[in-house]
């Protein structure tokens, strides 16, 4: 540095000079004179205590047992990565403690949380806004009003592969209930049920790529229910069904969901065998519809929103065990 535009003090033109509130001050780096401390800091000789670092997460191995899962959670601090056990079942016979820091709940594809006694509560409650991500975590037979398997209540969840099996909410989400957030990544639904959304009930954004959902039953969105924002990409829905509405997926204003490269098959329902659109808006991109059934009528899509189609295909789909238009128009009286 010149030393141009330093104070009067400090306007010398020599280098490696500092000027703060006029006091010149000259800085030297020598050999040794620079360090990395123990906790990941730097500290520069003759220049003060060094600014303390973050420290990094720690990663906590929890044995194959429903109590040393339940004392992890409880004692886990914000950004602890809980390692579960392979080959393992974590049988619950109680409720887990509900998760109040941001937590990494990391498994195998042998790692599973299964609810194995009468109960009305999710496996995994949500109850921070730093959220939870799961990897690779099988979910089995949970049971509640909402979320049986992960109840996404006060922060937003990451789910990274694995299975949700034969889970059940009265309500909404029969594996997860997404009030805040939700992002799933390559995991299987299969068998759960609820009153809306079989496997998945969203209230607020989501984003769902790369999975598979069969079998999973509702009166309300056999599959996914979504009241929030959802972006679907790339994942399968077969054999999915309803009562009522939207056999795979159910639409409800002002939602917007965007379908990109995704196909419905053999799904079932009384208005949209594979989709219906209540009020909201829907985008299919490279979508296929095959074989889906309706009772009443939209033997694909049943749309009482907007909706737009590119690119997408329909084939032998019916209504009332006929083949007919795939697509409705038609508003119900």
């Amino acid at each position: 540095m010149s030393g141009t535009r330093l104070t009067t003090r400090c306007e010398t033109g020599q280098t490696n000079l500092r000027s703060r509130r006029g006091i010149c001050m000259r800085i030297t780096f020598r050999p040794g004179a620079i360090a990395a401390t123990a906790a990941g800091g730097l500290a520069v000789a003759g220049l003060g205590t060094t600014a303390p670092a973050l420290a990094a997460p720690i990663t906590v191995n929890v044995p194959c047992s429903a109590t040393a899962l339940a004392g992890a959670i409880s004692g886990a601090v914000g950004g602890d990565v809980l390692q579960l056990a392979g080959n393992c079942t974590y049988l619950l016979s109680s409720a887990l403690p509900q998760v109040t820091v941001g937590l990494t709940i990391q498994g195998s594809p042998t790692s599973t949380i299964e609810w194995g006694y009468p109960g009305s509560f999710p496996l995994l409650w949500v109850g921070t806004s730093d959220g939870l991500t799961v990897s690779h975590v099988n979910f089995k037979d949970g049971d509640a009003p909402y979320g049986g398997a992960i109840y996404g209540k006060s922060g937003p969840v990451t789910v990274n592969g694995g299975t949700f099996s034969g889970n059940t909410a009265t309500t909404e989400g029969g594996a997860i209930d997404n009030d805040d957030g939700l992002t799933v990544t390559g995991a299987t639904f299969s068998g759960n049920s609820a009153e809306s959304g079989g496997a998945i009930g969203s209230e607020d954004t989501s984003s769902v790529q790369n999975s598979t959902f069969t079998g999973n039953t509702g009166t309300y969105g056999g599959a996914l229910y979504n009241h929030g924002d959802a972006t679907v990409s790339n994942s399968t829905f077969t054999g999915n069904s309803t009562g009522t509405y939207g056999g795979a997926i159910e639409v409800v204003g002002p939602a917007i969901s965007t379908l990109n490269k995704d196909s419905f098959t053999k799904n079932s329902a009384e208005y949209g065998g594979g989709i219906e659109v209540e009020g909201g808006t829907l985008h299919v991109n490279t979508g296929y519809f095959q074989q889906n059934t309706a009772t009443d009528e939209g033997g694909g899509v049943s749309n009482y929103g907007r909706m737009t189609l590119d690119n997408t295909t329909f084939n032998a789909n019916n209504v009332g065990g006929t083949a007919a238009a795939s697509t409705t128009l038609a508003r119900r009286p």
